[in-house]
């Protein structure tokens, strides 16, 4: 998950401009998912576990589904791989 597992962050290239872009789009599906348990218990776990959720959560921000392209950084798994000595 984005917000709880901080080894993705390296993963996401200009993670302070794209993760509340994907975040203001989870926010409208969110919406569509009003009174589900399970999206309620996502968000305690969010709010529990990131601040930077609780602090982008609060802007009220929503946008279209994501569209764009996405960057993302291979460089953790070029040192995940072994090579023949």
């Amino acid at each position: 998950m984005l917000f709880t597992d901080p080894e993705l962050r390296p993963v996401i290239a200009d993670w302070p401009t794209l993760v509340p872009r994907f975040l203001s789009s989870f926010r409208r599906d969110y919406a569509r998912a009003d009174g589900d348990p399970a999206i309620g218990i996502l968000m305690k776990e969010l709010s529990a576990h990131s601040p930077e959720f609780c602090q982008w959560w609060r802007r009220h921000e929503v946008d279209a589904p994501c569209q764009s392209v996405r960057s993302i950084s291979m460089a953790w798994a070029r040192s995940a791989v072994s090579t023949p000595a």
